[in-house]
């Protein structure tokens, strides 16, 4: 009499794996052989915590953050959860997939820029009273440019 095997779940039936499927312009990694129970990030978005079916050796994450320093500047793992500190603001997907789940890191929208432009539109509202009452067009033209400069605007 011959039996088959049992086939076990496909998250189960390989060893825990990751492949970086994208850098740009968002880091996307698949995980094959562990399955995702829940992530939950924190208030400002650059961290994830992932709570794993299956425990992990430390080595993938240290792996990880290694070949992703460019996005991530800390990944460990610890039993069957993970943590993943993004270097920047960051918004975070998940998705479960046979065999395991995708993580897809994306840039947050940057809120630096946000206030540089209201910083901008209120320097030019007090340009003619105040700062430069008096001023050449040139002479406004370079001093907004300076500022620019000075806050990373182009």
């Amino acid at each position: 009499l011959l039996t088959a095997p049992a086939v076990a779940d496909d998250a189960k039936s390989t060893a825990p794996s990751y492949t970086i499927i994208s850098r740009s312009p968002s880091l996307e990694i698949r995980f094959r052989g562990v399955s995702l129970e829940a992530a939950h990030t924190d208030a400002q978005q650059n961290r994830i915590a992932l709570d794993l079916d299956t425990p992990v050796d430390s080595k993938l994450f240290d792996h990880l953050q290694q070949e992703t320093s460019d996005w991530l500047d800390m990944a460990y793992g610890g039993y069957d959860n993970a943590v993943l500190h993004a270097r920047r603001p960051a918004q975070f997907i998940t998705a479960k997939e046979n065999g395991g789940f995708r993580l897809t890191i994306t840039a947050a929208p940057d809120s630096k820029l946000a206030h540089n432009d209201a910083l901008m539109d209120n320097l030019q509202k007090i340009d003619a009273p105040f700062v430069l009452k008096g001023a050449t067009e040139p002479q406004r033209a370079s001093l907004f440019d300076r500022i620019g400069q000075f806050f990373g605007i182009k």
